[in-house]
């Protein structure tokens, strides 16, 4: 079966060319392994058969060609348009196949982050209210599987893609690029601590 992006665009087409793009876009501060785990699992939940119903039913319904009373598995997509969740299960992929050390679980919150909130915009991680303040961010992370899809789209993903995922996320440089920039940051700080205390890191990627 054809897992569809966009119209005139297949799935893996669309992940593989915005990993592409972005992994090039990333590469001009040394983190182009991240931009391009990035673009391949933004899309990720488009892999579940809810989003595919969606998009093929909007593509077929905007076919002048197309006559819905004679196909009786079509629902009109109208009022669906941003309601199937399909950003949070590439986030949930990251962080359960992550390493376990420190670098690790901090780098992939910071990517995960990036996949949640690629059409939102960068969400509150945390929400205060009259009740309290939330947690918003590990609440999004632990968002039930029949709502983003999870485990559906990991089973009907394309497998060089999860290899390439895989691939990235062992690597055994992943978090350098990471590490090297908070180095940069913390000496950069009005508050830093003094260099000596720093471990050295090399500035080139």
């Amino acid at each position: 079966m054809e897992n569809i992006a966009h119209a005139g665009q297949t799935l893996e087409e669309h992940l593989w060319g915005v990993a592409e793009l972005a992994k090039t876009h990333a590469e001009k501060i040394c983190m182009g392994n991240y931009g391009e785990l990035l673009g391949l699992l933004h899309d990720f939940g488009k892999y579940s058969s809810a989003f595919q119903k969606y998009i093929k039913d909007a593509i077929r319904k905007d076919d002048p060609r197309f006559n819905p009373d004679e196909d009786e598995d079509f629902e009109d997509p109208k009022g669906k348009k941003g309601k199937i969740d399909h950003s949070t299960a590439g986030a949930q992929f990251l962080v359960r196949n992550n390493s376990s050390s420190s670098a690790h679980k901090l780098l992939g919150q910071f990517l995960s982050l990036c996949l949640v909130s690629h059409h939102s915009g960068i969400i509150n991680c945390l929400t205060t209210d009259n009740s309290g303040t939330w947690d918003y961010y590990s609440k999004r992370l632990s968002k039930d599987d029949n709502k983003t899809y999870f485990e559906e789209c990991a089973g009907n993903a394309d497998k060089q893609l999860l290899k390439r995922v895989n691939d990235i996320l062992t690597g055994t440089s992943f978090t350098k690029p990471f590490e090297n920039m908070c180095r940069e940051i913390l000496r950069s700080s009005p508050e830093r601590i003094p260099f000596q205390q720093l471990p050295n890191s090399n500035s080139a990627c």
